[in-house]
């Protein structure tokens, strides 16, 4: 059954009073967002579990708050039940006395075939889900372009023409006899427009674009992390041409002695889908620290990671580009633009993200204020109000100082 089918008829099911269904499917396919997608539109109450909530130590206690949740109808939904009946661990006694007598269980699995013979009887109706297709999990990107982002133009070029020559000249460079460029590192504080410099490039060259979120990675159970690195840069590979972007990569793949063995896996892993893409092109590896010197030198030899862009706080020039790009978006008095200069020069050692803020506030203040647009003085009341929360919360307004112009 297809993942839009499968929606449809749980959401059936679970409207019946007596509810055991299984949903099996490989990582990824989407198991757990059809699942919480049929229970709001059943409209039933539900608990969401997972191993690492509930089953680490099961007790009673937690046994009877769970039997009261179930006797005023809620629906209990176990995420990887594999996690809590696996095949060879006898330790579910207490689990299993429970729900052989309870009602109303759903659960997903990544293989039935690894859960304990007690789980699979106990399932009345088992559905499996198949890998969506793949083109579905590229992010939209069509809206993010470079003049969406104002100044770092050093950082753009650079990053344009990594990308262009990896996704796009791939064939050329190979007739040379040389290898396609596989990635590159941007790295700068927080804030800077990373993110969206990754982004506007996959744009720029018509890629497919997919990101790796280190907090799911660092979720996944043991040897999941490496299957699902390992299935983002296959997907990208069947929608080439590719970006895929990491995001503070140092806190997964930082330096050896500071890494944990999950993270030592990861970093073979990734290394390997590096040397992969270096051969076929198509795919390009962009990745964003704010601390470089954290990163493991083994990703930043060449056929890896092999150059290492700053995106630097703004200049003064920079900074006026930036409240242009703002503010071309917000009605605004002309005063704005003729004064970006000084606003610029206002907000000295603050990031893009720090003045776009600045600005958006500002002209929820003016709204608020009963006036048609953004002016010259909202924007300062609000630069001085920044500054001030600032030096109260004793926060820095930058790393490091550009050099004004």
């Amino acid at each position: 059954m297809s993942q839009a089918e499968i929606l449809t008829y749980l959401t059936g099911l679970f409207k019946e009073p007596k509810v055991r269904i299984l949903v099996e499917g490989p990582t990824l396919c989407g198991k757990t967002t059809t699942i919480l997608k049929a229970l709001e539109s059943s409209g039933r109450q539900y608990i969401h579990l997972t191993v690492a909530q509930l089953f680490i130590d099961p007790n009673v206690q937690t046994m009877s708050i769970l039997d009261k949740f179930i006797t005023n109808g809620y629906l209990i939904f176990l995420d990887d039940i594999d996690t809590i009946f696996p095949l060879k661990d006898p330790d579910f006694v207490l689990i299993q006395r429970f729900f052989s007598r309870k009602p109303n269980v759903i659960a997903a699995t990544r293989d039935k075939n690894e859960i304990h013979p007690f789980a699979s009887r106990y399932f009345r109706d088992v559905f499996i889900m198949e890998q969506p297709p793949t083109k579905l999990q590229s992010e939209n990107i069509a809206h993010v372009t470079f003049d969406d982002i104002g100044g770092a133009q050093k950082a753009k070029d650079t990053v344009m023409m990594m990308a262009s020559w990896s996704v796009l000249n791939a064939k050329k460079i190979s007739s040379w006899g040389l290898k396609p460029p596989s990635g590159a590192i941007l790295y700068g504080p927080p804030g800077t427009g990373k993110t969206l410099l990754a982004k506007a490039a996959a744009n720029a060259c018509h890629c497919s674009f997919f990101s790796i979120a280190i907090p799911d990675l660092l979720r996944c159970l043991v040897g999941e992390s490496e299957k699902r690195l390992t299935r983002t840069f296959e997907i990208a590979r069947a929608n080439a041409p590719s970006i895929v972007f990491i995001d503070e990569v140092q806190a997964l793949f930082g330096r050896r002695a500071e890494r944990r063995g999950d993270s030592n896996r990861l970093v073979v892993q990734l290394l390997a889908q590096l040397d992969l893409s270096s051969k076929n092109g198509t795919v390009f590896c962009l990745a964003a620290t704010n601390a470089i010197e954290a990163v493991d030198p083994a990703l930043l030899q060449p056929g890896r990671f092999e150059e290492v862009i700053e995106v630097s706080l703004p200049s003064l020039e920079d900074r006026e580009d930036i409240v242009r790009v703002v503010c071309q978006k917000i009605k605004h008095e002309n005063d704005v633009d003729e004064n970006r200069n000084e606003i610029a020069r206002l907000t000295e050692g603050m990031t893009a993200s720090d003045i776009n803020g600045i600005c958006q506030k500002a002209a929820i203040a003016a709204m608020m204020d009963g006036r048609d647009k953004l002016a010259l003085e909202d924007i300062k009341n609000e630069i001085k109000n920044e500054a001030f929360k600032r030096f109260r919360t004793g926060k820095k307004i930058s790393v490091a100082k550009p050099k004004e112009c």
